[in-house]
């Protein structure tokens, strides 16, 4: 019985101490994974800034061109403007044939010279 006892204790002892090693082993390998996916989780962080600013970038270029587009735009607006009134306010279309100069006095003359059409009195 003594024998027995002994050995049951001796393999109590032995459960017990396999049991700690194993708790020591899974919190060194629970320690070891939160490390790991601190590490991970900045590096995505960095990451994603990186992508934001590259983003925010690549925006700020785009509406600085678009304004730059819309600048030369105007300008062209305001020249055609210009150029309008340069003709009395009458734009000749561009599919009819240009017009000699000095021959005809007014616009719409010239417009009905340049279309082949006898101007009306």
């Amino acid at each position: 019985m003594l024998v027995l006892f002994s050995l049951l204790w001796t393999e109590l002892k032995a459960i017990d101490k396999d049991r700690t090693a194993n708790e020591v082993a899974q919190a060194g390998a629970l320690l070891e994974q939160r490390t790991n996916f601190k590490a991970v989780l900045e590096q995505d962080k960095d990451q994603f800034l990186a992508t934001i600013k590259s983003m925010s970038e690549a925006q700020d270029a785009e509406r600085t061109q678009f304004r730059k587009v819309l600048e030369k735009e105007q300008q062209l607006f305001d020249h055609e403007e210009r150029l309008a009134e340069s003709t009395s306010g009458v734009l000749i279309p561009a599919l009819y044939p240009p017009l000699k100069i000095g021959v005809l006095k007014n616009t719409r003359t010239a417009l009905q010279f340049s279309t082949g059409t006898v101007p009306r009195s």
